[in-house]
């Protein structure tokens, strides 16, 4: 019974740990991208962007919201890329293919 009683202490100690350096990181970071290089915004905002695109046809209604924290600043994803990065329809060979992709301009 003690060796169970010290896991659940372990355990619920872990967790608490956890949770209270995921309330410091969100309130020091400003959101929930990170500071990030243009790189890693840029890489941050296609992969947003994919799964949407390709399910809806349409960019991310968040697309126009300031979400990354890029160079200290928060910006939009459509600011980062411009007008260059959109969602348009795929050449579909087969059945079953992505009817929808991001454009060229999002590489």
């Amino acid at each position: 019974m003690k060796a169970l009683s010290t896991t659940l202490v372990i355990v619920i100690s872990a967790v608490v740990i956890l949770v209270a350096a995921l309330v410091v990181l969100t309130i020091f970071s400003q959101g929930t991208a990170p500071l990030a290089s243009l790189v890693e915004a840029r890489n941050f905002c296609r992969i947003q962007a994919a799964p949407i695109c390709e399910s809806t046809g349409q960019m991310p209604f968040t697309w126009s919201i300031p979400n990354v924290n890029y160079n200290g600043r928060m910006q939009s994803c459509g600011q980062i890329f411009g007008d260059k990065c959109t969602c348009e329809k795929a050449s579909v060979s087969k059945p079953g293919e992505k009817q929808w992709k991001l454009s060229s301009g999002c590489a």
